[in-house]
């Protein structure tokens, strides 16, 4: 319940994003933040969560998705047998007294399927936290209470919301009602960008542990690498993450959440082309720079004039994101370090674009973009993401010398396209 009054007394503390915070202490330490939760609060908050089978436990299962994604470590702890029954002349436990909309046995059999360890502790699980935190188990405690600090917690964050396999999918299926070959799709969509922050960590961690490779270990890496990550789209600073550097690439989603969509059932009937899988996706993808509550956003406004035909997700097509640079250098350095370097060289730049172009297009972005003067397609969607640092100072007018002495006319007007797009 926390202390009245205590927080006015207190110097406001610095509003941090969550991934920058994890992205630092990554860097700082080599290991993921580890983070203890007092999930009574989870438990409460998520009753808020509307629409669809079971909304309380598909924002929990949004939330545990999105400490995935950020290379988090949680601990979640639950109040105890000794917890006080009344506060401030308040029932707050006991029999009778219903805090949350998901009962706790769930919650404990979603962690198990997740892989994220929970612990009971004697009494209040604020109390239990902070001890944990104080004794270096963990590195910080999220709680909305301010007890913590009471209790002598160092680093308390508070204040959560949106920045935006086999056994979990049979969880899924039961609880969301996520059925049929639609429901894996779904399935794949969200757990697919967790799944690739994890496994870049994995390779991170493990390339830190290997001993020095042959000499044609390089190219070997690299060929990796772009079987996870095919290609970087261009960069973002984003307000969700404090304007940390993100980057965006595509990957195969079926290929880090590999379900057999032949073994699911086919779907009872296909839907409209106007509410296709697609469209009912947009509301509950889960991205870096997403959370639970995106599905209570309304639906994009439509055009009264045109009717927009959604092609079915296939999880076997590249699928765009945005990742943090710092946790795609980790398990990708080689193919971060080309791409900076063909920031400084014209050729290597466009030829950097035009396999991003290509593999955009495998994933169903052809066709996007304007046709200009010349004749050919602009897609500005990729132009306003590249940023004046990627584009070499040489090279930054058409018309100078030594952009003219590196390119040929063919890459010349390509490149000033891309420097002065074509409204």
């Amino acid at each position: 319940m926390g202390i009245h009054g205590l927080l006015r007394e207190l110097r406001p503390a610095p509003r941090t994003s969550l991934a920058l915070l994890s992205s630092d202490h990554y860097t700082t330490h080599s290991r993921p933040l580890r983070l203890a939760i007092d999930i009574s609060i989870w438990l409460f908050q998520i009753q808020s969560g509307k629409g669809g089978s079971n909304p309380a436990l598909r924002t929990f299962y949004y939330r545990l998705l999105r400490l995935l994604t950020l290379n988090i470590h949680p601990l979640f702890v639950f109040d105890g047998p000794n917890k006080p029954v009344f506060k401030r002349n308040k029932k707050v436990g006991g029999p009778g007294v219903k805090v949350a909309s998901v009962p706790e046995f769930l919650a404990k059999q979603l962690l198990k399927q997740f892989g994220f360890p929970w612990h009971v502790a004697p009494g209040e699980a604020e109390a239990e936290c902070a001890v944990l935190q104080r004794e270096g188990l963990v590195d910080a405690v999220l709680s909305e209470d301010v007890d913590t600090l009471m209790f002598g917690c160092g680093v308390t964050l508070r204040s959560w919301n949106a920045e935006g396999a086999g056994t979990l999918r049979e969880f899924a299926k039961d609880a969301f009602d996520w059925r049929c070959i639609t429901g894996a799709r779904k399935f794949i969509r969200n757990l697919a960008p967790a799944m690739l922050v994890r496994e870049l960590r994995l390779r991170g961690e493990r390339a830190e542990n290997d001993p020095p490779g042959p000499p044609d270990h390089e190219e070997a890496q690299k060929e990796k690498e772009e079987n996870l990550v095919k290609a970087i789209h261009g960069t973002r600073t984003h307000p969700s993450v404090d304007s940390t550097l993100e980057l965006r690439i595509s990957f195969i989603p079926s290929s880090l959440v590999p379900l057999d969509l032949s073994l699911e059932e086919e779907d009872e009937e296909v839907p409209p082309a106007s509410q296709t899988p697609a469209d009912d996706h947009d509301n509950e993808t889960l991205s870096p720079a997403s959370d639970s509550g995106s599905e209570s956003l309304p639906p994009p406004p439509t055009s009264p004039t045109k009717k927009r035909n959604f092609k079915p997700y296939d999880p076997d097509l590249p699928e765009k994101i945005w990742i943090l640079k710092p946790f795609l250098q980790l398990g990708c350095p080689l193919l971060v370090e080309d791409w900076e370097a063909s920031s400084r060289d014209p050729k290597a730049f466009l030829k950097q674009r035009r396999k991003a172009r290509e593999v955009g297009s495998r994933g169903g972005g052809a066709g996007k973009g304007k046709t200009t003067a010349r004749g050919r397609r602009s897609d500005t969607s990729t132009t306003f993401r590249f940023s004046v640092q990627e584009i070499p100072s040489h090279a930054r007018h058409p018309k100078s010398s030594d952009f003219r002495a590196t390119l040929s006319r063919k890459e010349s007007e390509e490149y000033s396209g891309l420097l002065f797009p074509v409204s």
